[in-house]
């Protein structure tokens, strides 16, 4: 709180307790005595200094370590006492050197009263201040270690991407190495393109629909040339949609995960649709479990589920019913 505003507090509640106490005593007149709040506002400043004090002697003896309810309630017992006790000593000391007061057993604990409920309005009116902004900081602290560790895993499952598709890619030219050179020169050059996409998705948290489905046409070209258009790609898109936001490679690795789960040919070929249905991309294709399935690695859906989670704080979705098998993916509009 910055000092000004504190001390017109301060003095306000100082005029509002002289006025508090002229209404209770039920006089028929009421006059003002500028010494009387200034008296109380200066009370006040001590009774806050006291209480900051031992306040941040308590936050150094404890550096980064929790502040608990229970260390702020020791602060304002502490400051407490301290206050009653030298607000009794000042007040009693300038009443007798100037003799303004009878020094009698009632005014003095009218004095320590007083003093004991001004420093309760006052003191745990700074703590809960202090409570408050404590309680802001910590978390905003919290949410900015929470994005730091939210960015750091994305990258790390960004990059996971790479070797993945590198790997898949590097063994389906080989094979057109093997048996079509010119194939094989074609696919290196379309894979280029798709692997410059791949690069480029590393540095972005998420793309829109329109790249995505752009990328899965060129992806599927490659597949087309490996598996003899075994797999066939149908996109049931509105264009309205285009502009919805996606992870980025999310296709790529859905349609990996048809092909490497999912056994057809030529003559039998797969139809692999993919639509959008309640704000969700839907890819879908039949269920053909190949008779022998390759070890799964652990990342293909599971990394995309994770990413999915910490761009936009919602997961996939993975239905296989009815010897159908779709993938649910979230489309949003701007970034969580």
């Amino acid at each position: 709180m910055k000092p000004i505003i504190n001390i017109t507090i301060l003095f306000a509640f100082a005029n509002l307790m002289v006025l508090y106490s002229a209404l209770l005593q039920g006089g028929s007149s009421f006059v003002y005595h500028p010494d009387a709040p200034v008296w109380i506002f200066l009370q006040c400043l001590l009774a806050q200094g006291l209480t900051l004090f031992l306040y941040r002697s308590l936050s150094c003896r404890r550096g980064n370590q929790p502040f608990e309810l229970r260390h702020f309630f020791a602060v304002l017992v502490a400051s407490n006492i301290s206050f009653v006790l030298l607000s009794a000593v000042l007040s009693l000391g300038v009443e007798l050197l100037f003799g303004l007061q009878q020094q009698e057993a009632i005014h003095i604990v009218l004095m320590l009263l007083m003093s004991f409920i001004l420093h309760l309005v006052v003191g745990g009116f700074t703590l809960a201040f202090k409570a408050f902004v404590r309680a802001n900081q910590q978390q905003v602290a919290l949410q900015a270690s929470q994005k730091s560790l939210a960015m750091s895993q994305l990258k790390m499952l960004q990059q996971q991407i790479d070797p993945h598709f590198l790997f898949n890619n590097l063994n389906v030219l080989s094979a057109l190495i093997q048996r079509n050179p010119m194939d094989a020169d074609e696919f290196l050059n379309a894979f280029c393109e798709i692997y410059r996409y791949v690069m480029q998705s590393q540095d972005k948290t998420y793309a829109s629909l329109a790249q995505e489905l752009a990328f899965a046409e060129d992806y599927m070209h490659l597949l087309g040339q490996r598996f003899q258009h075994a797999y066939r790609l149908q996109l049931e898109v509105d264009p309205k949609m285009l502009e919805r936001l996606i992870v980025p490679c999310a296709l790529q690795l859905a349609l990996e995960n048809v092909t490497k789960h999912n056994q057809a040919n030529h003559d039998d070929p797969m139809l692999i649709r993919i639509f959008v249905e309640d704000e969700h991309l839907v890819i879908s294709n039949p269920i053909r479990e190949k008779p022998f399935r390759q070890p799964s690695n652990g990342i293909g859906l599971n990394n995309l589920s994770q990413r999915y989670l910490s761009v936009f704080d919602k997961n996939i979705g993975v239905k296989s019913t009815a010897g159908q098998f779709s993938l649910s993916l979230p489309l949003m509009t701007q970034p969580a």
